[in-house]
């Protein structure tokens, strides 16, 4: 009977162990000991009530090795820093491990203390508008909200906290909220999704490709004139040389015309009557009369080639007919029109 009741006992703490140091065998020697050093920071900070810089110790020690009594200090760390939420989560788990190893103390403490933090949780809640939306997603602080989670108070750790929203063909939707505590009840609407800004690309059939069997082969190139291409270019150039010189003769014809009325008011003082005028009044009209003859000739033989340039550069037969898309573009902070076409 001695004998058997030795080996129940090894047997049981055999078992204790394997659940206080949970996959022991898939922990590398170097991880145990990096982590069994993350520890013993975190033990020597917290009991100098450095919680803030606590907590990354312990959590990182858990993550390296896993053990019920890491989490633990870990669950008393996060309460002492106001995240009543993660601290709740895992007393609960600490609870549940420390039941399955039959540590029935270490059960009934982890889930007073949960308990007692239940009572103070803060909760979020997440709606979300046109939630059919294909392909849409919804994130918490970079992780996915399922859509179970939907419209679904859940305890939250109080501060501040970021939302996302994004779907294929969207604009992607982001905010962020602030969460009180003790008690604090929070709810966040997604609103629906806009369509994201639609790039307009050029019209096919006004830019042939080798690939497209119509243009292959001797088909014309976008770079090189069209039919017509070096004849029309000669005749815009002749146009615009016109055009400027009919444009030169207009400005002739200002100056002079301004020349002749100076010169008409001022021969008017040297005369009594229209017919009645003093040798200098007479040589002010004449030079008058020749001077508003060249304006008027200005005028006309630039109003003239004017028009003639005019007509050569615009009947020019260089390029395609002009053709244009317009099309709307429309986005939360964009609106305007979009235009594409060979000019």
């Amino acid at each position: 009977m001695r004998r058997w009741a030795r080996q129940v006992a090894v047997a049981a703490t055999m078992t204790l162990g394997a659940w206080a140091t949970p996959a022991l065998a898939d922990v590398s020697a170097e991880n145990r000991a990096a982590a069994q050093v993350l520890f013993d920071q975190g033990k020597d900070l917290s009991k100098n009530n450095k919680f803030a810089e606590a907590c990354p110790k312990f959590e990182e020690s858990q993550r390296l090795d896993p053990r019920i009594s890491t989490q633990f200090k870990l669950a008393d760390c996060f309460e002492h820093i106001g995240k009543t939420a993660s601290a709740w989560a895992n007393f609960l788990d600490v609870a549940s491990a420390t039941k399955v190893a039959g540590q029935a103390d270490r059960e009934q403490v982890a889930r007073d203390r949960a308990s007692a933090i239940e009572k103070k949780l803060s909760r979020l809640t997440i709606h979300v508008d046109a939630a059919s939306t294909p392909g849409l997603k919804v994130l918490r602080d970079g992780s996915e909200v399922g859509h179970a989670l939907w419209d679904t108070a859940v305890p939250i750790d109080p501060g501040q906290h970021r939302l996302m929203a994004s779907a294929p063909g969207k604009q992607s939707w982001e905010g962020t909220f602030t969460v009180g505590a003790p008690s604090a009840s929070v709810t966040m609407t997604v609103p629906p999704l806009v369509d994201a800004p639609v790039l307009i690309s050029p019209n096919p059939s006004l830019h042939p490709t080798p690939s497209d069997p119509a243009t292959h082969g001797n088909a014309p190139r976008m770079d090189r004139p069209l039919d017509g291409g070096s004849a029309g270019t000669t005749q815009r150039i002749v146009g615009g040389v016109v055009g400027g010189v009919g444009l030169a003769g207009i400005a002739v014809g200002a100056v002079f015309g301004l020349q002749a009325k100076s010169k008409l008011d001022n021969s008017q003082q040297f005369c009594r009557t229209k017919l009645l005028c003093s040798e200098q009044g007479l040589a002010l009209n004449d030079d008058a009369k020749s001077a508003a003859t060249i304006s008027t000739i200005g005028f006309i033989t630039g109003g003239a080639a004017l028009a003639t340039g005019l007509v050569l550069f615009f009947t020019a037969p260089s390029r395609p007919t002009p053709q244009a898309t317009i099309t709307p573009l429309i986005g939360p902070q964009l609106a305007g029109l979009g235009a594409t076409g060979v000019w």
